[in-house]
């Protein structure tokens, strides 16, 4: 009878929204009826029968110190840290809570390579709960507790790195990455590699030796996008992950981050250390960060962003000692786009682009003039050729860096050779995938002594003008807002019947970003289908203010959504 009761006055205290999804509980006057209803039954259970003031207090206490374990609770990196501070959450229930989810997913999804032993992320955890015991030790630790995954081509010390290939589907590093020691260094908890298109090629996470990675949406599968698909779908299928790294060469997290409704960063090429992070095109990869809301992502900017001059000779901080990002500096509360000037570039509107797709960019436009913000049109010539450069430049860099996969020195070693050209040819016939095999063939060609000058020098030119109308831009305006990419996210059957062309062609939005080596965010414009993306474009090592317009957008965006439902 008791229980009865208490699960009817439950159902008035909690908040639900349309999904039936718990919002909010009045924790209060919960724990007030809760004590009524003991005293009531006080003779059943014992409980107050004694000093029942001393009781009563007990009771309160320890219900309003000890909040519902739900999602709701946790949903952002500070809510976690407040958590795990006042001591309301343990690490070890968080990380316990999230090994559990990948678990379950894990069949469904396939977004991880390796999962990380359950054992030893437990130890972890409790040497974690030990100094959050101290919350003056435990200030000093940016992400005590929080967990994360990364994408498996970054090095991992005594842990496989395979890069999604079978040609590494052995190795184990020796040291880590600059990017996975900082994180780890700064109290995160890695759970495990997620997969990705061998060595970074592909825009579905398709090509892998793994197998395909997927969303599930009404029970039909969909692509989370490529490369970097494994890690936005590990963070997107998972309420107790609160971030993932990936990487990022012509839009492998923006575009993934588009197609499973999550935050993509890929910042200024050169503010983050590529140290340990396995190389596709030297001059375009950057490490780039997925995460659940735009303050989550200057967090994670502002621990790994920094000079690295032991390790990473292409880290432009090494020489520029003025710049500067502080996560601090960030005002998210304040209207920080009134009065700014917003670029809306008239070559993104293309054929390609979705009806609902062009609803949605005109619908984000209008909500942008309505917080102060003035659009100003602008044009990008060079954009309809950025793809042509773009597919020169990266597969000549990718045929040059992936040249010391031979069999010799590391990676797979193809047996029954009869002379040195035969296990060249064999351990990387064996070893590499037919996408991978593709782009070095391609890139080969361009690099030959008589095609040169015809595509490589002349993909070289292109990008330096791809640059230089990107400066000329932001001399008249803020920021740049296209379109992450021309659709949403289409099914795996469908993905697996286009051409080549028509794949690359999903990566047309983000790659002048990237061959210009400038920041730009992905934030998702809530949808009640599948998910698209926004994608915001900044100057120059201008961060700071690209994540502070990004953060206004994104709730301004949220706000317009409710308000429709």
């Amino acid at each position: 009878m008791m229980a009865l009761k208490l699960l009817l006055v439950s159902q008035h205290l909690v908040v639900r929204n349309k999904m039936g999804d718990v919002v909010s509980t009045n924790k209060e006057k919960f724990c007030n009826l809760l004590v009524l209803l003991l005293e009531e039954y006080s003779f059943y259970i014992g409980v107050l029968h004694n000093n029942s003031t001393k009781k009563k207090r007990m009771i309160r206490k320890q219900f309003s110190k000890r909040q519902y374990f739900t999602s709701q609770n946790l949903n952002s990196i500070q809510c976690v840290k407040e958590q795990l501070l006042n001591r309301n959450l343990s690490c070890k229930e968080l990380v316990e809570k999230c090994l559990e989810r990948i678990e379950s997913q894990q069949n469904v999804t396939n977004s991880y390579i390796s999962v990380f032993e359950k054992q030893q992320i437990i130890e972890k955890a409790n040497k974690i709960d030990g100094i959050l015991k101290e919350k003056s030790s435990a200030s000093k630790y940016p992400l005590l507790g929080i967990p994360f995954s990364i994408k498996d081509n970054f090095c991992t010390k005594d842990s496989l790195t395979s890069c999604g290939s079978n040609m590494l589907r052995k190795f184990i590093p020796p040291y880590d990455a600059t990017v996975y020691k900082k994180l780890t260094d700064a109290g995160a908890i890695c759970v495990g590699k997620t997969n990705m298109d061998e060595f970074g090629m592909g825009s579905g996470t398709t090509f892998s030796h793994y197998g395909e990675s997927k969303t599930v949406v009404n029970g039909k599968q969909y692509i989370g996008g490529g490369s970097s698909g494994g890690s936005a779908i590990s963070l997107k299928t998972n309420p107790f992950l609160y971030f993932s790294i990936g990487s990022d060469t012509g839009g492998s997290v923006r575009q993934p981050a588009s197609y499973t409704g999550l935050v993509g960063l890929k910042p200024t090429y050169g503010t983050i250390s590529r140290y340990g992070l396995i190389s596709f095109a030297s001059s375009l990869d950057t490490v780039g960060i997925l995460t659940k809301s735009v303050k989550d992502s200057a967090l994670i900017y502002s621990i790994l962003q920094g000079a690295d001059p032991e390790h990473d000779s292409s880290n432009i901080l090494n020489t520029k000692s003025s710049y500067s990002f502080q996560f601090s500096d960030i005002n998210f509360e304040t209207n920080n786009l009134k009065g700014k000037k917003i670029g809306i570039p008239i070559e993104y509107i293309i054929d390609e682009l979705s009806d609902e797709l062009l609803h949605k960019w005109s619908h984000t436009i209008q909500i942008l003039k309505d917080s102060g913000a003035q659009i100003y049109y602008i044009s990008l010539p060079s954009t309809k050729d950025a793809l042509l450069a773009y597919y020169i430049i990266a597969p000549a860099e990718a045929s040059s860096n992936l040249s010391r996969y031979d069999g010799v020195r590391y990676g797979h070693r193809a047996e029954q050779v009869s002379n040195l050209q035969d296990l060249y040819t064999k351990t990387r016939t064996e070893g590499f995938g037919e996408e991978v095999k593709r782009r070095i063939l391609s890139g080969t060609f361009t690099l030959s002594i008589d095609k040169y000058e015809t595509y490589f020098k002349k993909a070289q030119q292109l990008r330096a003008v791809v640059y230089s109308d990107f400066i000329d831009a932001f001399k008249e305006v803020d920021l740049i807002m296209t379109p992450t990419t021309p659709t949403n996210a289409i099914s795996l059957q469908q993905f697996k019947e286009l051409n080549s062309v028509e794949r690359y062609t999903n990566d047309i939005f983000t790659i002048p970003p990237s061959l210009a080596g400038i920041p730009a965010i992905s934030i998702p414009i809530p949808s009640h289908n599948l998910p698209f993306g926004i994608q915001l474009i900044g100057a120059p090592l201008k961060e700071s203010r690209l994540l502070a317009l990004a953060s206004d957008l994104e709730k301004r965006l949220q706000i317009a959504n409710a308000g429709t439902e």
